[in-house]
């Protein structure tokens, strides 16, 4: 249950800081490679919070579900976080690949347990 909450928790903090930069630099600021890193960031953010809501409802694929947006979501921290731009700050890019990276660990080792009993 806590991988639950943590995944719409994480989800929706790091969804945040997209939907921000959307706004801020993106529809404010003009500038548009902000708005199309903010708004693939909020999307990829906001896959995570729907996948702890497969988690908490039990859905078929959920933890396929799961695996995926963990997946991109540290892929798209570690690619926005990249220089010249920076578009994701250090503590953002340590809990945007360190979670994700933790829960995969996670359910990967659930689903060997359930293999071997």
């Amino acid at each position: 249950m806590i991988v639950v909450v943590l995944n719409i928790v994480v989800g929706l903090l790091l969804a945040f800081g997209g939907a921000q930069e959307v706004i801020v630099r993106g529809v404010l600021g003009g500038e548009r490679v902000p708005f199309v890193v903010g708004a693939i960031g909020t999307v990829v953010s906001l896959l995570l919070s729907i996948s702890g809501v497969a988690l908490w409802r039990h859905w078929r694929g959920a933890r396929e579900l799961t695996l995926l947006s963990c997946a991109l979501v540290a892929l798209f921290c570690v690619m926005a976080a990249l220089p010249p731009p920076r578009y994701v700050g250090f503590a953002a890019l340590l809990l945007g690949v360190g979670y994700p990276l933790a829960v995969g660990i996670h359910l990967m080792r659930q689903v060997r347990g359930q293999a071997r009993a």
